[in-house]
């Protein structure tokens, strides 16, 4: 198995992120939420905004998307 450099891994980190919140958009969009949309994200900027939103039906909703293999649900005891 050939080793990853960083620039490769943070590549395919932000690939999963985006698949991630095109998931989320998708799914709200397909749950009647059709002003849901993925906000721009570029090198740092437009800190504060989340990275999906429904600016009409949902204005008061921050979507932060992770996109993991696994969920992890409470705490762990």
């Amino acid at each position: 198995m050939t080793k990853r450099t960083p620039s490769q891994l943070g590549r395919a980190s932000r690939e999963s992120g985006k698949r991630g919140e095109r998931q989320v958009v998708s799914l709200l969009k397909g749950n009647g939420f059709h002003d849901a949309h993925r906000t721009a994200q570029h090198m740092g900027m437009n800190q504060g905004e989340p990275d999906v939103r429904c600016p009409t039906t949902l204005p008061h909703i921050h979507f932060e998307v992770k996109h993991t293999r696994t969920i992890g649900l409470g705490s762990k005891e």
